[in-house]
């Protein structure tokens, strides 16, 4: 796709620029190469899970699911790479994946956590990985960095975004959970944070 973008897109100028002058860099065909180069996800939708998440009383335990539409990852093998040695990676309509299952809880009582879904591709293998947040305070959890990411995956490994999920503890056991899979738009291979 992006070789039939005019190379002079965003560069300015009539038709591209209907006001003329520069339109800012990177263009719009050098994001669309950027993205293709590295990655590509088509569906993989993360949503509500078929068994609603739960939290056992106090500190027991946490089951945090979602669905996952049937999709496909396309991911390079080397970091930093075009995508001359990626990878494909088909995933099938998944009900209730696991983001989180443990017999301690994730999150006490009025405590928030991000995490994100990614894929890596590790040698040529491609898989799912969730990256947990750290629970805190509603309003003060923080989204794990891509840094962080790049550390549990390990250094080399090349990786790309899902979703990123949010589960919410009130004062008791009842839990919200939200899904942003727009997310995976905003980073590219563990490259931008």
């Amino acid at each position: 796709m992006a070789n039939t973008i005019n190379k002079d897109y965003g560069s300015g100028g009539s038709p591209q620029n209907p006001h003329g002058g520069q339109v800012g860099h990177p263009s719009f065909r050098d994001v669309l190469q950027g993205i293709a180069d590295d990655h590509a996800v088509m569906g993989l939708i993360a949503g509500a899970p078929t068994t609603p998440s739960t939290q056992a009383s106090g500190t027991g335990a946490t089951s945090w699911h979602v669905n996952l539409s049937a999709g496909e990852v396309n991911l390079a093998r080397t970091l930093l790479a075009a995508n001359t040695d990626g990878d494909f990676l088909g995933v099938a309509l998944t009900a209730d994946y696991d983001v989180y299952s443990s017999g301690i809880g994730l999150a006490a009582a009025s405590q928030s956590v991000y995490a994100r879904l990614i894929a890596k591709n590790v040698t040529g293998t491609i898989s799912l990985e969730v990256v947990m947040g750290t629970p805190a305070a509603a309003g003060s959890e923080a989204i794990p960095s891509n840094a962080a990411v790049q550390t549990q995956v390990g250094a080399t490994v090349p990786w790309c975004d899902i979703a990123l999920c949010h589960l919410a503890r009130n004062s008791g056991t009842t839990l919200t959970q939200t899904e942003w899979n727009g997310y995976r738009l905003k980073t590219r291979k563990g490259t931008q944070d």
